[in-house]
C-alpha cells in the first residue's frame, strides 16, 4: 500500500502563513513519488542509538564546547547563541553512551548559552570587530538565529526527558531545572516573534523547519499546546514548498546543500511527533521523497553535486564573509535516518559513500 504525498493541507498552511486565504480543493499528489505507510516508530533517543556509533562519536566530539561551554564561533569570544547549535548532538551522544563527562559538556553549553540571555528571552549579540563592516543583523535574522539555537536546545531537552538514565542523574536534573525560567522566556520570545519569523523565513524551507523543531520541542517540553501547533504550522509551510520532484524550493529552485539541512531538520521533527499525530505520515512521506531527490545528486564518488544549485556552489552565497560549504554532514545523517525509518538499504549505502568522500 502506498501513500502519495498530499499537499492540499500543507499548501493551505503556507498561504495562511503569508496572510492569504485558502479554499480547500481536491488533494494534490506527487505522482513521481509514492511512499509506503510509516511502520517504524522510534523515539529521538532510539533513532540516535540506531546510528553507527563511530559516526555519532565523530559528530559529538566535533561539537564539544570549550571549558566555558562555548561552541563554534563563540569559542574565540561570545558572538551569538546561534553558534551553540551543537548542544543536541553532544547531549544525544552523552545519553546514548550514558557518559556523565559528555553530558556535563552538553549541559555546560546550555548554561553558557542562557548566561547571555536578555530579559525579553532573546540573546546578546556581540559582533566581532573584524566583521563590523558587514553591518548589523536584521531583526528577522536575529530571531531566526534564536530559533536555530532553540531547535537544538529543545531537542536536547526532549532527549533528556525521555532518558531513564538522565533522570537518575540528580545533579544534571537540578542544573537543567535551574534553567527552566530561561527556557520559558526563550519560548515566550519565539511566540512573540512568530510574525517576524514567518516573514523572514517564508522563502527558506530549511529555516521554516528549524522554526518547527524549535516551537514543537519547547512546546512539548513546557507542555504548551499553542507552541506545538505553531511548530506544525511552520512545518506544513515548509512542506508546501516541495517540488513534485522532491526538492524543497530554495531561492526559486533546488539546492542540494540546503535540501540536506531541510531533511535533517525534518527528521529531527519526525522523532518528536507522537504516534497518534496525523501529520507524521505526511511529514515522513515528504522526507523520503526529499531524500530520494537528494540521493540523485550524489555522484558515484560520494560527492554531492552542486550543479544547478541556487545558493551553495562555487562562487555562491557567503556567510560571515566566507563562501558557504556543502552541508554533507546533514546529508549523511538524513540518508541514515531515511534508511532507518524506511528500511531501504539504498539510503544507508549512499550515506556511506558520502561519509567516505568527505571524511
Amino acid at each position: 500500500m502506498t501513500y502519495p504525498v498530499t499537499l492540499t493541507e500543507m499548501a493551505c498552511a503556507f498561504f495562511l502563513l503569508l496572510g492569504l486565504g485558502c479554499e480547500q480543493s481536491p488533494n494534490i499528489t506527487i505522482p513521481e513519488c509514492t511512499v509506503s505507510k510509516m511502520d517504524t516508530v522510534l523515539s529521538q533517543n532510539e533513532a540516535m542509538a540506531s546510528l553507527p556509533r563511530n559516526l555519532l562519536e565523530r559528530a559529538g566530539t566535533a561539537s564539544f564546547p570549550d571549558t566555558s561551554g562555548a561552541m563554534g564561533n563563540n569559542k574565540k569570544a561570545y558572538f551569538h547563541v546561534s553558534f551553540q547549535m551543537g548542544i543536541s548532538v553532544v547531549t544525544s551522544y552523552g545519553i546514548v553512551t550514558k557518559s556523565s563527562a559528555i553530558m556535563d559538556k552538553g549541559i555546560k553549553a546550555m548554561e553558557y548559552s542562557f548566561a547571555h540571555q536578555l530579559p525579553a528571552g532573546d540573546f546578546v549579540v556581540n559582533i566581532p570587530p573584524e566583521l563590523a563592516h558587514l553591518g548589523s543583523p536584521k531583526a528577522g535574522d536575529l530571531a531566526s538565529g534564536v530559533a536555530f539555537f532553540a531547535s537544538s536546545a529543545g531537542s536536547a531537552l526532549m532527549a533528556m526527558n525521555e532518558s531513564t538514565w538522565f533522570h537518575e542523574q540528580a545533579e544534571f536534573k537540578a542544573r537543567i531545572e535551574n534553567l527552566r525560567p530561561g527556557i520559558t522566556r526563550l519560548l515566550d520570545f519565539l511566540k512573540s516573534s512568530e510574525d517576524v519569523l514567518q516573514h523572514a523565513d517564508k522563502e527558506a524551507p530549511n529555516r521554516l523547519l528549524f522554526d518547527a523543531v524549535a516551537f514543537y520541542s519547547l512546546g512539548t517540553y513546557l507542555n504548551d499546546s499553542d507552541a506545538r501547533n505553531i511548530g506544525l504550522k511552520f512545518a506544513k509551510a515548509a512542506l508546501a514548498s516541495q517540488h513534485k520532484q522532491g526538492y524543497y524550493i530554495e531561492g526559486g529552485g533546488w539546492d542540494s546543500s540546503y535540501q540536506a539541512v531541510s531533511l535533517e531538520n525534518g527528521f529531527n521533527l519526525l522523532m518528536l511527533l507522537p504516534r497518534d499525530e496525523p501529520f507524521r505520515q505526511t511529514l515522513y512521506s515528504s522526507l523520503i521523497c526529499g531524500a530520494r531527490w537528494e540521493m540523485s545528486r550524489v555522484e558515484d564518488s560520494g560527492k554531492i553535486s552542486t550543479t544547478g544549485n541556487t545558493r551553495v556552489y562555487d562562487g555562491g552565497e557567503k556567510f560571515l564573509g566566507k563562501e558557504k560549504a556543502m552541508a554533507y554532514k546533514s546529508a549523511a545523517l538524513s540518508f541514515l535516518y531515511a534508511g532507518i525509518y524506511s528500511r531501504d538499504a539504498a539510503f544507508t549505502k549512499v550515506a556511506d559513500q558520502v561519509i567516505k568522500y568527505y571524511q
